[in-house]
């Protein structure tokens, strides 16, 4: 019996010397799951005597529920921010401005407005495009089948006030060309005027496929302060960006 004692002593001791002597690392400290700290509570329980009763939470009910092995905060602490990564990334994301800008006729100006936009940090892609370029209402006197027959026509239009006249070649036959307008207003006065010789004339749109660039600029908004000097000499429109 007493070399029982003498070994329980004897631990006792080494168990003292071990806290007392050795510098044991603290742990670090993390915020609990939600089983943890049922866990804890129903040992703080235990260890005073009384009864545990932890409380019932059903998820059907809207409570809000922690998932399996998801950090919650313990009693008396704040809650757990957003992770501080995530926070730059969202303060430091600017707002995004599209914008097409066109056309641009000539391909040297489409390339110099790239490169200075480009150097205000916007993206730019450019794409050329064959369109349809209106030019004004045409009048006309179409349906000659000879030559001969639409210079009498000339003659005709000329005794009613009418000089600025061009014989051509259309798809259908010899055509006299009275010109092309802009204004309708001025077209109308031509017409009547041929009317008035006698001719059957007509007024269409004239049109010319003309090859164009177009610019498509995405970038900060902040960016686009730098380069309004450049947006405004051209039509711009503003895009979705994708």
């Amino acid at each position: 019996m007493k070399n029982v004692l003498l070994f329980l002593l004897l631990v006792n001791l080494l168990v003292w010397g071990w806290y007392s002597w050795v510098d044991v690392e603290p742990q670090a400290e993390f915020p609990a799951t939600a089983r943890e700290i049922a866990q804890q509570a129903a040992e703080d329980e235990l260890l005073s005597g009384s009864e545990v009763q932890l409380p019932d939470i059903d998820p059907a009910a809207g409570a809000d529920v922690p998932e399996e092995g998801e950090r919650v905060a313990l009693p008396g602490q704040s809650p757990i921010a957003k992770d501080a990564d995530e926070q730059l990334v969202e303060a430091a994301a600017p707002a995004i401005r599209c914008v097409e800008l066109g056309p641009v006729g000539d391909k040297s100006r489409a390339d110099a407005l790239q490169r200075a936009l480009t150097a205000e940090q916007i993206k730019v892609e450019q794409e050329t495009r064959v369109e349809n370029v209106w030019l004004g209402h045409w009048v006309k006197v179409t349906g000659f089948a000879t030559k001969t027959q639409a210079a009498a026509s000339v003659e005709r239009l000329k005794a009613g006030g009418l000089n600025d006249l061009y014989v051509m070649q259309g798809d259908s036959g010899w055509e006299v060309s009275l010109g092309i307008f802009r204004k309708k207003e001025s077209a109308d006065r031509i017409v009547a005027k041929a009317k008035q010789a006698g001719e059957p004339v007509e007024m269409v749109d004239r049109t010319k496929q003309k090859t164009a660039h177009w610019l498509t600029l995405e970038g900060p908004v902040a960016n686009y302060q730098g380069a309004e000097n450049l947006l405004n000499v051209e039509t711009t429109a503003e895009v979705s960006c994708d």
